[in-house]
């Protein structure tokens, strides 16, 4: 992973930029451009499938969240992450935003798109019949067990979830 790039002080961005930590929004304090006028709401929306809301600041790029995070805060991230805890990626309220290394940013992971179990981790073997129960913990694949019925299943991946710290959001589907 890329170190973070080194976010501008607060007081530049308090001069820059004002941010409403209830709504997330930035707007523009100053003129940069000819296409940027006081007041207009700051940045845009990455392309992709995680569109964060990014702001150009001196010729440099930088993810809204991290921005936010030095705003309300007054310290850079560094290389720690942020989580948007409900997992919308371009909701910079800081509520949304919390502070954590990699593992615990991966232990609030949403459900992936091609899940056809409805839970993390669970999935049915067909050769076997059943339902199996995994967890990944610290790059090591842990089994829970194989299960005559789903929500068996199920309940030993919501236990495990909670035995090993994962966020409660964890696993849930993606907002859109």
């Amino acid at each position: 992973m890329k170190a973070a790039l080194t976010l501008p002080s607060q007081a530049e961005l308090k001069e820059l930029l004002e941010y409403d930590s209830v709504s997330g929004v930035f707007r523009w304090k100053v003129v940069s451009n000819y296409r940027v006028h006081i007041g207009d709401e700051a940045g845009t929306v990455s392309p992709g499938e995680k569109p964060y809301i990014r702001i150009g600041i001196n010729h440099q790029i930088y993810r809204a969240h991290r921005l936010a995070w030095m705003m309300h805060y007054g310290e850079d991230p560094g290389d720690l992450q942020i989580d948007h805890i409900n997992g919308v990626h371009d909701d910079n309220r800081i509520v949304n935003l919390r502070l954590v290394d990699t593992v615990g940013n991966c232990r609030n992971m949403r459900m992936r798109p091609d899940n056809s179990s409805g839970m993390t981790g669970v999935s049915f073997n067909t050769q076997k019949q059943k339902w199996f129960a995994n967890i990944t913990v610290n790059r090591s694949r842990i089994f829970l067990g194989s299960f005559k019925l789903k929500r068996h299943a199920i309940a030993a991946r919501k236990d495990a979830n909670l035995a090993y710290g994962f966020h409660e959001n964890h696993g849930t589907r993606r907002i859109k």
